[in-house]
């Protein structure tokens, strides 16, 4: 399954070193996170930015998209569905690598809600591990699973707000302890009196972060 995408790249990159492929939140498209390239640029001025469309169109209409079923929220219907996506995923991932001739080791996967959702269930399950996930107000999936499904070791920020109605806080305190036990790196960011979004903080924050991975 081929995915639609949009791009950004900096000027100063005809030839980028680094990819860092955006996944959307569940109701979304691919315009919503590449509009945080151009900030993101200042910290990876030699990167490719990759936003695509999740692979299924949103069930509640619109011009959206969703990674995965959310009309049950339980663990294992959502688990199921992340293993569906996951394959397209994978796919993607190293398709875009190989177009410009980069390997995973140079590969950022940066997510939103249930992007982040899928950047953490893809990554840690990869043979060749992408460098390093983002993830912005998510949650791991089953993390009782991953012990014995674990692959790889990507270094990991999260960062999530405060205040999140959607998915709350300790979501982030359950996703770090669960990683830290399992040798993963894993950094977070708790954003007092935000949502569930991203501010301005959260993007320099998680540039930072990004920017030391290929500064090593």
């Amino acid at each position: 399954m081929t995915l639609e995408y949009l791009e950004y790249l900096s000027n100063k990159s005809p030839a980028p070193e680094q990819l860092v492929i955006m996944l959307h939140g569940y109701g979304s498209n691919a315009s919503d996170l590449i509009s945080l390239a151009p900030e993101l640029a200042e910290y990876l001025p030699h990167a490719h930015f990759i936003s695509p469309n999740a692979p299924h169109l949103f069930e509640g209409g619109g011009a959206a998209f969703q990674w995965f079923s959310l009309t049950q929220r339980d663990d294992e219907f959502m688990t199921k569905g992340a293993r569906e996506a996951e394959k397209i995923l994978n796919g993607f991932i190293d398709e875009q690598a190989a177009k410009f001739k980069l390997t995973p080791s140079q590969v950022v996967l940066l997510g939103f809600s249930q992007g982040t959702m899928m950047s953490l269930h893809t990554a840690l399950r990869r043979e060749i591990p992408v460098r390093a996930v983002l993830g912005y107000s998510g949650m791991l999936l089953s993390p009782h699973l991953l012990k014995n499904e674990i692959k790889s070791s990507p270094s990991i920020m999260l960062v999530h707000g405060a205040e999140d109605q959607v998915l709350p806080a300790s979501m982030m305190t359950l996703a770090q302890h669960t990683l830290n036990g399992l040798n993963v790196e894993c950094k977070t960011l708790l954003r007092q009196k935000l949502g569930h979004g991203i501010d301005m903080e959260g993007i320099i924050s998680g540039g930072k972060f990004l920017q030391g991975m290929f500064s090593k």
